[in-house]
């Protein structure tokens, strides 16, 4: 029968547990469903490794349901190196399906390998949902290198078993030190969807693994090997913090051929800071399949009021050796800020096409260097890549994917001291154009901390670029540029170059007014077998003070017009 508890204070401690289970040699048909257990009480406190209040089937009968409605729950591992798992927990062992947990509470903490989870462990039962809501959600995972902490669904199962739906609802979340609300896909089932619906969601930090730092964070993600496609990841909150490692992300491992899913962050504010880690909203494909779309923006589409990035930061979409296409990325924003590091990134690292970027806000500004987790400059900026990638031994080989294209829609756009819309390809394959639209365009200034003086200044850029001696053919973008009123001064520069094979794009201005003065620069460049780009201007007012306007030829490539 059903197991029902109902209690002021519930303690359930080391390696203690309440079950229900159908095992092997159980005499019940498959269309039965295992008993259920429900917990009503003020508090309840799961401790010590292997403490948990469990469903378990063996056999192809569904796995009882968890119903937990209590207003104080701590689930806590106790131990920082054991592989049991403690919390509140349904498992498939066979073909059937685990049971659904849904979790009511007004304070959820989940610590030191505690979990709230449904998985499959083999056959191709289903991992049924995980629905919480709780008004406050702590997931602190600080000294847990061996096993998760945190609330999620897991298909471990190789025969296809699918992975339920996360749901987690409540005023505030707190993911920190490497804990994570997750769904994962192991086999050929498909990952869950992870929705998250808050007033304040919060994900920083990480813990030690032995890979490496582990990322906080909200996850979708398809394992290496694995066949089915990874899940959605949607996130609604009038306020996302993610700092020093935090992460919101979907991702396909090597060796998988299924899809990312996509991600939808629905938003009043994103603010993305970091001094160390690395800190993502990002959709990733390592292996065959496709990586997901990128949305930021307000609630029914509308802009969000403000997304902020900053240090070694990035809402990114990458295709890395794999044969899918990289995701769109869609910003919408009253106010986009990118500061010292911070990034927008499209990446094409494989034969799959790069996906564009698109970004309309009323106000956006792209400042300042900072540096990577391995020490090198990185500009704040906009910025899609064909780029280079590794095969199995480590050799280095050109991808054949073309890049993405950018598109700004603003009001007003300013570029100071060393940040930059860049699109480059480092291939064969085709660097995507720049389309800019907007009121103003002010571009000024170099950063102090790169040396390189083609690379220090604030600008607008398209380029083709050779690296370690490889020949590229791949052509670079049209830079394309609308505006009322355009201002480049103190070095700013509007520029498309090549250094080797392929062609640089070509540069085309209509603005109203248009000035430039202090050593700016609207350039095309060649250095190598590639031609210069054109250069076509049209304004109604120029101006020019001690400032340049200028295609060059240094090597067998031919210069371009200027028009």
């Amino acid at each position: 029968g059903d197991i029902f508890v109902d209690a002021s204070d519930i303690s359930i401690l080391g390696g203690s547990w309440i079950q229900s289970a159908t095992l092997v040699g159980s005499l019940v048909s498959s269309d039965s469903v295992s008993s259920s257990v429900t917990i009503e009480a003020d508090t309840l406190e799961v401790n010590g490794p292997g403490s948990a209040i469990w469903t378990l089937s063996d056999t192809a009968v569904k796995a009882g349901d968890l119903d937990i409605d209590v207003a104080s729950i701590i689930l806590d591992g106790g131990t920082t190196s054991n592989e049991l798992v403690t919390g509140l927990l349904s498992q498939a062992k066979s073909s059937g399906s685990t049971g659904k947990i849904d979790v009511t509470s007004d304070e959820l903490t989940i610590r030191n390998s505690g979990r709230v989870e449904t998985f499959t462990s083999s056959g191709a039962g289903v991992a049924d949902a995980v629905d919480i809501t709780a008004g406050t959600v702590l997931i602190d995972g600080a000294g847990t290198p061996i096993t998760d902490t945190g609330i999620g669904i897991r298909s471990w199962a190789d025969n296809g078993g699918n992975a339920g739906a996360v749901a987690v609802t409540s005023n505030v979340i707190s993911i920190l030190n490497g804990g994570e609300i997750s769904s994962i896909t192991t086999g050929s089932g498909t990952g869950g969807d992870v929705t998250v619906t808050a007033g304040t969601v919060n994900v920083s930090g990480t813990r030690p693994t032995e890979f490496g730092p582990g990322s906080s964070g909200i996850y979708a993600r398809a394992i290496r090997g694995s066949s089915g496609d990874g899940g959605d990841l949607t996130v609604t909150a009038d306020n996302i913090n993610l700092s020093t490692g935090g992460a919101l992300a979907t991702v396909t491992d090597e060796t998988t051929t299924g899809n990312a899913g996509d991600i939808t962050i629905n938003i009043g504010s994103l603010r993305m800071r970091t001094e160390t880690g690395l800190t993502l909203v990002s959709s990733n494909a390592r292996g065959s399949g496709e990586s997901g779309d990128v949305w930021i923006g307000g609630s029914n589409s509308e802009k969000a009021e403000s997304v902020y990035i900053s240090g070694n930061a990035a809402i990114s979409a990458s295709s890395v050796g794999t044969a899918g296409r990289g995701g769109e990325i869609t910003v919408k924003a009253r106010r986009l800020e990118l500061w010292n590091g911070g990034r927008i990134l499209s990446q094409a690292a494989g034969p799959g096409k790069g996906g564009n970027i698109l970004i309309e806000a009323d106000g956006m500004m792209i400042s300042g260097v900072g540096k990577t987790e391995r020490d090198q400059f990185q500009a704040a900026g906009v910025a899609s890549q064909s780029k280079l990638n590794l095969d199995n031994e480590g050799a280095l080989l050109p991808p054949t994917g073309e890049a993405g294209d950018v598109t700004i829609r603003t009001d007003s756009l300013e570029i100071f001291d060393g940040g930059k819309v860049d699109v480059r390809t480092f291939s064969n394959a085709d660097a995507g154009d720049i389309n800019i639209h907007t009121k103003e365009l002010t571009v000024s200034g170099r950063s102090s901390l790169i040396p390189n003086l083609s690379d220090n200044v604030s600008g607008i850029h398209s380029g083709v670029n050779a690296l370690l001696d490889l020949v590229v053919s791949g052509n670079g973008g049209s830079v394309v540029i609308e505006a009322d009123e355009i201002g480049l001064s103190n070095h700013g520069r509007i520029s498309s170059v090549t250094d080797t094979k392929g062609d640089a794009g070509l540069i085309e201005i209509n603005a109203g007014n248009l000035s430039l003065t202090d050593n700016a620069q609207i350039v095309t460049q060649s250095t190598g077998a590639g031609n210069a780009g054109n250069i076509s201007v049209t304004a109604s007012e120029l101006s020019l003070a001690n400032a340049e306007v200028t295609t060059t030829a240094e090597a067998t490539g031919a210069g371009g017009r200027i028009e």
